[in-house]
């Protein structure tokens, strides 16, 4: 995906961040998608975001943020479709 938008000149940017089991707060990729700040935690099926990773992904939400927890790249992709084409609907 991200090869797909980098070919088509999306703006973006991210950055994966690379945890362990002591840093239970910080999300995996932190990015930026058209202007759009965006939280991505990931996850193995049937498992969920610490009360810390919760509480990021609330508080990006309420920033006006796009906050994701995904099991699969099938979710950032339907999360982060919507973003891309507002984005080329208003150039």
């Amino acid at each position: 995906m991200l090869n797909e938008w980098k070919a088509a000149g999306v703006p973006f940017y991210y950055v994966k961040i690379h945890g362990d089991r002591r840093q239970t707060s910080t999300l995996d990729i932190l990015g930026c998608l058209c202007g759009r700040f965006i939280g991505i935690e990931l996850k193995a099926k049937g498992n969920e975001p610490t009360p810390r990773q919760a509480l990021a992904l609330r508080l990006i939400h309420q920033a006006g943020g796009v906050a994701i927890v995904a099991y699969d790249l099938d979710t950032v992709r339907e999360r982060l479709t919507p973003i891309l084409k507002e984005h080329y609907a208003n150039e």
